[in-house]
């Protein structure tokens, strides 16, 4: 019998992530659904881990079609994509067939946090928090990611122009910035997925790592959904992120096996 957590988090990973779609509804090379045995997002940006294929459900017949079928769609749109398998993927030779396809994959942990285990938040010395709760806002912050991303400037703006419409209020996202001397350095972004949270995007310059800033990014999106209801947060864990959010107190409940071309 599965660990119903394990089903939990990949169920609200899932869902976060399609709610960043719902949330840009009508945006420009945006599009995405869930078919039943896959669900997929796709944007305009040439990022694998913004294109995604994740739920991977295929019965064994027919899989390499479905493979193509869908990796088509992507070619189509001139954009990357990822497969996000996850252990109740099927069938149990999928990584085995997108790797004879010519995909290649990284280990991407998936994270999990109950509300009671949330830490109150504390903020080091110097530093202020704020809510983006405006397309400009919001449009400011994400550049502030691409940078800490270390993305391309042209392709961080492009980034920050797609997300910029997720500052509204009463959207499903929410987004804080932390300055430290009035200087932006770091943002995360919390996702409404039902009873769960989706932390995303979060980041920090250079210069201001190390300092606990990026923790209390993260507390502050975990805290501000709990306190709307939300029972759990889940995400999906950098290398550069894992120990930090170890000491939040976030444990790996799954481990991703990501697929990509090689030249995405």
């Amino acid at each position: 019998m599965h660990d119903p957590a394990l089903s939990q988090t990949l169920d609200a990973l899932r869902d976060a992530y399609l709610a960043l779609f719902r949330g840009l509804e009508g945006g420009s090379g945006l599009a995405s659904a869930d078919e039943g045995d896959i669900a997929w997002g796709m944007t305009p940006l040439p990022i694998g881990a913004f294109n995604r294929v994740v739920r991977i459900r295929l019965s064994h017949e027919g899989t390499d079609a479905r493979i193509r079928q869908v990796e088509d769609r992507y070619r189509a749109a001139g954009v990357p994509e990822s497969w996000w398998i996850d252990p109740l993927s099927t069938p149990s030779d999928l990584a085995e067939r997108l790797e004879r396809m010519g995909y290649v994959s990284e280990a991407v942990p998936a994270m999990r946090i109950e509300a009671p285990d949330v830490p109150e938040l504390e903020l080091p010395s110097g530093v202020t928090l704020s809510w983006a709760t405006h397309p400009d806002s919001v449009r400011a912050a994400m550049r502030l990611v691409g940078e800490g991303f270390g993305l391309p400037d042209e392709l961080g703006r492009r980034m920050a122009d797609l997300i910029a419409p997720l500052g509204r209020a009463d959207g499903p996202v929410r987004t804080v910035v932390a300055r430290l001397d009035d200087k932006a350095v770091a943002v995360a972004q919390g996702v409404d997925a039902g009873g769960a949270v989706g932390i995303y995007n979060v980041a920090t310059l250079k210069p201001a790592r190390g300092q606990g800033i990026g923790a209390a990014v993260t507390v502050a999106v975990l805290r501000d959904a709990m306190a709307r209801g939300a029972r759990f947060g889940v995400l999906e864990s950098s290398d550069l992120g894992h120990p930090v959010y170890q000491r939040i107190g976030f444990r790996d409940v799954a481990s991703f096996r990501v697929y990509g071309r090689p030249e995405a």
